[in-house]
Formats: C-alpha cells, sequence, structure tokens
C-alpha cells in the first residue's frame, strides 16, 4: 500500500473556492483502480490549511492517477498554495491496529 499526503496552505480569501475544487476531486479519485480511500481535512488549528490523503492498493494504481488527466487539477491547486506544499508517499509494508495497541498494554 502507498499512503500519498498533500499539504497546502491557502491563500485566505480564496480557501472556501479550494476546499470546494479538492472536494470535486474526491469521488473522481475514489473510484479510481486501485484507490483504497482519498480524504481531505482542515487543519482545526490554522483553517487555511488543508490536507489530502489518498491510500493506494499498489505504487503501480498510484503511477497510473498521477499520470491521469485529474491529477493536473491536483498540481494546479498545490500551485495556489501560499507556501511550497508538502507532499509524501509512503509505502506501507505491514499495518497494525488494535491488536498492537492490546498486546503492548497487556
Amino acid at each position: 500500500m502507498v499512503i500519498s499526503s498533500l499539504t497546502i496552505v491557502t491563500p485566505p480569501d480564496s480557501g472556501r473556492q479550494i476546499r470546494r475544487a479538492f472536494r470535486s476531486l474526491l469521488s473522481f479519485v475514489r473510484l479510481q483502480a486501485g484507490c483504497l480511500a482519498c480524504n481531505v481535512y482542515q487543519d482545526l488549528e490554522n483553517p487555511d490549511t488543508i490536507v489530502m490523503e489518498e491510500k493506494w492498493r499498489t505504487v503501480k494504481d498510484l503511477h497510473r492517477y498521477i499520470r491521469s488527466e485529474h491529477y493536473r487539477k491536483v498540481l494546479g491547486l498545490m500551485e495556489l498554495s501560499t507556501i511550497e506544499p508538502e507532499i509524501s508517499f509512503c509505502k506501507v509494508a505491514t499495518i497494525e491496529g488494535l491488536e498492537l495497541i492490546q498486546s503492548i498494554r497487556a
């Protein structure tokens, strides 16, 4: 699995419009082959900060999406950030949940 995370800071006067643009991308991204999840978050302490997180089954699925025309919209939104956007791609080898907490606290 690959987790993609993009953080941008919007100009104060265009945050609503940029959030709307991100929202319009969600349904398309979620329908892409290999997309496990796609969510957009707004920072509670700095409402001008927006984070888009995607989870992809494989690197190949992520690459296909990055080559898509819809990803051009993401690139365009990145250009609107008032500071350099932060983007990361994390390859996940294992995933653990509640059982990890239970085993540590046992």
